[in-house]
């Protein structure tokens, strides 16, 4: 009876040397879908997913021993004390802002950004917020960029002031008795992206339909990009060239936001008062701390990390707005001279607010402070997120280059696994005088040895191409790692002989620790079951067998499950570790050719030494070593030799 085309089209399929091929394959056709479709938008959710889990595998790293950005930015809070004790409630009138600006402005700080969008409700309101714009205009400076204008922000240093608009309102005016009232300087608060991105200008705003009033032209910037460009300016008044202005390429990116982590304890310690308001928070001081709170981080986003709701420990420096009306003008301006102000409010009055993978909930102004944190640090070097129409393209090119390559291997492992396994049954069918069974046992075991390290090699392997296709395509030229979870998820379906090699291994190291560990265990649990014993009644003690051998039986199998849990566990911990250790680096450290030349060095003989060991394991098993063998024969006619050697042969040995 003939077979029907599917089935005859599914036993091709399964033969050794088109099945990898084949999974390979099904697994790209798979990315492609996820890449261009996005059906149930699953590629969204792991591009997001992806990013944000090696953002938060970076922050305790962020930022470095000489942090720029948390020196030169300070965030003031609208929180609940400042309410509580001025006796006033949202929204704050506009004349409070108004003192609150020129306190601050006095201090000459680089910029100002007061995130609150003003609305104008009655006459009353619009009348209030006609007089607040007034002000803010002498208060202000202009933007010409000529040092010798009076009253521009060159000749007098004073501190540009900046009013946070809306998507829907980018350009807010107040219209008052027919006369239209504008601030001196406005500027986005709100893009159309996810909150853990943000961009540098925004395009799909509302333009004003009346584009010859009074009030300044749209130009589609957001608040961070407005304050590092004069916060720059400030920077290169007082050193020439001690800071580059962002390129034009780079004002049309969506920076990837990255947190940092612990606050700067310096900075609460020089306040005068309130200066233990973050001493509840991580203290991150050195390389290792930064190396614990990374893997307790990264274990808590795995596993859901709930929401900070407790304690405040935003990574910016902030203070209170009351503590700015109490201390004195000298105190405040060695706090806020030369620095970006950034003026938000807390949660509790407004429900403004934003979800730090870091931190928990933080007010939204912090959103603003860690885009114009990561622009001080990193200038035209931000992480950025890879545009869309290169993120598709850039995904199949990778997923067709790592999963095509490792089923290479995969094809000539399952060959020589198959050439072994025909050698072993050769074996058994050949008579043997001289090779009796403990013989088969060894060759059997070194078999299985062979085929394990074969496979291990291999994944290892994969695990190197895969972090070196990423820290090349994405992290080298400054873009976000995003979909690596899914590819790698793809890789480990594909390397299925791989992953069961490690739980081949782990049971092994732990029989070996066992073994290692055997007599000191014993010596412990026995004193511990002697002592045990004593407590027992007498008639119990009398008795011959041990009541508590099954105890020290079941303690010894909890141990060696322990143990084997705890080596597979580290084992793929260590497959993370090299993984991210490179991208954790290059996302840090702005670095020269040098490092990158050293990266694709020791990657690549990495992975040639992985090769050439997989290579090593191939020939040992397809050689005339495991049909002819001379020297294990050699070992086992020694081992008999030792064994007899150490037999008493009769009393006068005594």
């Amino acid at each position: 009876m003939s077979k029907s085309p599917e089935r005859k089209m599914l036993e091709w399929v399964k033969l050794p040397h088109i099945l990898p091929y084949a999974v390979a394959a099904l697994l790209t056709a798979i990315t492609l879908v996820e890449s261009y479709l996005d059906p149930f938008g699953l590629i969204s959710t792991t591009d997001r997913v992806s990013g944000l889990l090696v953002s938060t595998a970076l922050a305790p790293f962020y930022g470095g021993t000489d942090p720029i950005g948390r020196d030169n930015i300070v965030v003031v809070l609208y929180d609940q004390p400042y309410f509580s004790q001025n006796k006033i409630t949202w929204p704050i009138e506009p004349d409070k802002h108004l003192h609150l600006l020129e306190t601050i402005a006095a201090a000459n700080p680089a910029s100002i950004f007061l995130d609150v969008y003003f609305t104008s409700q009655n006459q009353q309101r619009a009348a209030a917020l006609k007089a607040f714009y007034s002000g803010l205009k002498d208060t202000n400076c202009s933007d010409t960029e000529n040092a010798e204008t009076p009253g521009s922000c060159k000749a007098d240093f004073k501190a540009p002031i900046f009013l946070a608009s809306l998507l829907s309102d980018p350009t807010p005016s107040i219209t008052l008795n027919n006369t239209t009232s504008c601030p001196p300087r406005s500027t986005l608060a709100e893009t159309t992206t996810s909150k853990h991105l943000y961009k540098l200008r925004e395009l799909d705003a509302h333009n004003p339909a009346n584009e010859n009033d009074s009030c300044s032209a749209y130009n589609g910037t957001t608040a961070a990009h407005d304050l590092y460009q004069t916060w720059c300016q400030r920077q290169n008044l007082l050193e020439a060239g001690s800071c580059s202005k962002l390129e034009p390429a780079m004002e049309d990116q969506e920076l990837y936001l990255q947190w940092g982590f612990a606050p700067d304890q310096t900075f609460y310690k020089s306040l005068l008062s309130d200066n233990t308001i973050v001493s509840k928070c991580d203290n991150n001081t050195s390389t290792l701390s930064a190396l614990y709170y990374s893997v307790k981080l990264t274990f808590l986003a795995l596993i859901g990390r709930p929401s900070n709701a407790q304690e405040l420990c935003p990574y910016n420096n902030y203070i209170g707005a009351t503590y700015i009306q109490r201390v004195p003008a000298g105190h405040l301006k060695d706090l806020l001279q030369n620095k970006v102000v950034m003026i938000g409010v807390s949660d509790n009055p407004t429900p403004d607010s934003i979800e730090s993978n870091v931190q928990g909930h933080l007010p939204g102004v912090f959103w603003h402070a860690a885009a114009l944190d990561n622009l001080m640090e990193r200038k035209n070097r931000s992480i950025r997120k890879l545009p869309e129409k290169y993120q598709n393209r850039t995904e199949s090119i990778v997923a067709i280059l790592l999963f095509f390559i490792t089923a290479v291997f995969i094809h000539r492992n399952s060959n020589t696994e198959r050439q072994a396994n025909l050698h072993a049954k050769n074996y058994s069918q050949t008579p043997r005088p001289i090779y009796d069974h403990r013989y088969s046992q060894i060759i059997s075991k070194r078999r299985s040895a062979l085929i394990t390290r074969m496979h291990l090699s291999t994944g290892l392997m994969a695990i190197l191409l895969l972090t070196f296709l990423i820290t090349t395509t994405w992290v080298m030229a400054d873009y976000a790692p995003e979909n690596w979870i899914g590819t790698a998820t793809l890789l480990l379906i594909l390397s299925s002989g791989e992953t069961k090699a490690i739980a081949h291994v782990s049971p092994r190291i732990a029989f070996l620790m066992i073994d290692f560990t055997a007599q000191p265990l014993a010596s412990i649990i026995k004193k511990s079951l002697d002592t045990a014993t004593k407590c027992l009644p007498t008639w119990v003690q009398e008795i011959r067998s041990n009541p508590f051998r099954l105890v020290a039986d079941i303690i010894r199998v909890a141990i060696f499950v322990v143990l084997t849990i705890a080596v597979f566990v580290l084992i793929l911990a260590m497959g993370a570790l090299l993984l991210f250790a490179p991208i954790v680096y290059f996302s840090v450290n702005l670095t020269d050719w040098i490092a990158r030349a050293l990266f694709f060095i020791s990657y690549t003989g990495l992975m040639y030494g992985c090769y050439r060991y997989r290579h090593y394991c191939c020939k040992k098993l397809c050689g005339n070593n495991l049909r002819r063998p001379p020297s294990l024969l050699k070992r086992l006619k020694s081992y008999r030799l030792r064994a007899a050697k150490n037999q008493p042969r009769g009393p006068e040995d005594h």
